[in-house]
């Protein structure tokens, strides 16, 4: 008897005598906005059935977050980049974006913007979870969209430009010798 007080001469074929049977059920599970990879979800009540009548347990449900080709996860916080030209950089400029939820938000790039720092938009990264209010941000790195091909308009001009700030770092006594060897190795 197991302890159980009473034994079961002629249990039957469904349940053995264990007063519980198994069977497959879909559940519908609710995924919140800003859910992480491998978090678990709790379903009360779509666990094991109880021993003896008990109450059912739980369902424990791990979530799989797929990667995205754009756009990454760091904590709460979504993160992407963006290619811009070079006279964007310099002269500053405003961009409209794409974010995670297809909304867009334009962002202003200042005048002498550096390759490789970011612009962030507050509270439009991932909802924060476990009681936690708000969102992550949104943060999008700056990088140089180099052309493969220009007119040979375009290459004189950026020729007279690379011949003038060579200069003026000549000048300057500043040149290290990277700027100027890269635009002379460009017109190779």
């Amino acid at each position: 008897c197991n302890g159980e007080g009473y034994f079961i001469k002629n249990p039957c074929k469904s349940c053995h005598g264990t007063k519980r049977t198994r069977k497959e059920e879909s559940v519908t599970i609710i995924i919140p906005a800003g859910i992480n990879n491998k978090d678990i979800l709790r379903v009360s009540g779509f666990g094991d059935s109880g021993i003896n009548g008990g109450s059912n347990g739980d369902l424990l449900v791990q979530v799989s977050v797929m990667a995205d080709k754009t756009f990454k996860r760091n904590g709460d916080n979504l993160e992407s980049s963006i290619k811009v030209s070079y006279p964007h950089l310099v002269f500053g400029c405003e961009i409209t974006i794409n974010s995670i939820d297809d909304s867009t938000e334009t962002i202003k790039i200042p005048a002498g913007f550096q390759i490789g720092e970011s612009i962030t938009i507050k509270n439009k990264g991932f909802n924060r979870l476990n009681g936690s209010k708000g969102r992550g941000d949104f943060i999008i790195t700056v990088a140089c969209d180099v052309p493969v091909k220009i007119s040979k308009e375009a290459k004189d001009l950026l020729k007279k430009y690379s011949d003038e700030i060579s200069e003026n770092m000549k000048n300057n006594k500043n040149d290290s010798g990277f700027l100027s060897g890269f635009f002379k190795n460009l017109f190779l």
